[in-house]
């Protein structure tokens, strides 16, 4: 029953499919401007360029490796805060602000902000960085401090007896309650963390980024490129979900 149900899920995920390339289809045929409607053998033929083109493959990779690392430096400073949280409740208060701030203030101003003000041989090839982790970093906060609100009670009442470091318990003992509420911090940032950093490197013209392939594209109006570069970021963020998914099974398993 239950690999039935599997099936039917992915025919009607395909059928989704199909139907987008369907529009995309009557789109293209429906207007006389091939170069801003672009067919499905335009967008094919830019995606197969772009796997074959070793430039694009680095700029791909390039971009990957910068929301890698943003990802762990936002998770380093969501496990700090947690522990300091864990230390003290009053932590929140302090940085619930800060938090607000980040997560409300508009991502264009913010973006446009870091762009004129970051500047110099380091600054510069920061700002993309600096941008994505503003936006990763209450997410990742807000995920952490959910994973230890949902610790039973019965063992906060029991760790509050127990005689040791608060450090050790937070490593031994809370850590490992919180890797579920990690891992779907992780599932929920990976997507949003990709999409920022491509932004922030169309604003920032970043070399060797995807950023600068759709900078690039929208100059020359190339739109089926464009198109392309899209459906390959959807592909990799949906590949790399895939691969947390299976982490997250693991983990709770083990």
């Amino acid at each position: 029953m239950k690999t039935s149900t599997s099936l039917i899920s992915k025919l009607v995920s395909l059928l989704s499919i199909l139907l987008l390339a369907f529009v995309i289809y009557l789109v293209s045929n429906s207007k006389q401007d091939a170069q801003l409607y672009p067919t499905l053998d335009q967008i094919f033929s830019s995606i197969y360029l772009n796997v074959s083109s070793g430039k694009t493959i680095l700029a791909f990779l390039n971009t990957i490796l910068r929301v890698i690392i943003v990802l762990f430096v936002s998770f380093l400073s969501a496990l700090l805060i947690s522990f300091l949280y864990y230390y003290s409740r009053y932590t929140l208060d302090f940085i619930k602000p800060l938090l607000t701030i980040m997560k409300a203030a508009p991502l264009a101003a913010i973006s446009v902000y870091i762009f004129m003000t970051v500047k110099g041989k380091l600054g510069t090839p920061l700002r993309p960085y600096l941008i994505t982790y503003l936006v990763t970093l209450p997410i990742t906060v807000e995920g952490f401090i959910s994973a230890i609100d949902d610790i039973s009670p019965s063992i906060l009442c029991e760790l509050r007896i127990t005689q040791g470091p608060k450090y050790l318990k937070f490593n031994k003992i809370y850590f490992p309650l919180m890797r579920r509420h990690i891992i779907l911090t992780l599932l929920q940032t990976i997507g949003l963390s990709f999409k920022v950093m491509i932004m922030a490197e169309y604003l920032c013209q970043t070399k060797n980024s995807v950023g600068i392939i759709i900078y690039d594209s929208f100059t020359i109006l190339d739109m089926s490129n464009l198109i392309a570069v899209i459906i390959e970021v959807v592909i990799i963020v949906i590949i790399g979900e895939a691969i947390i998914k299976q982490l997250k099974k693991k983990l709770i398993n083990d």
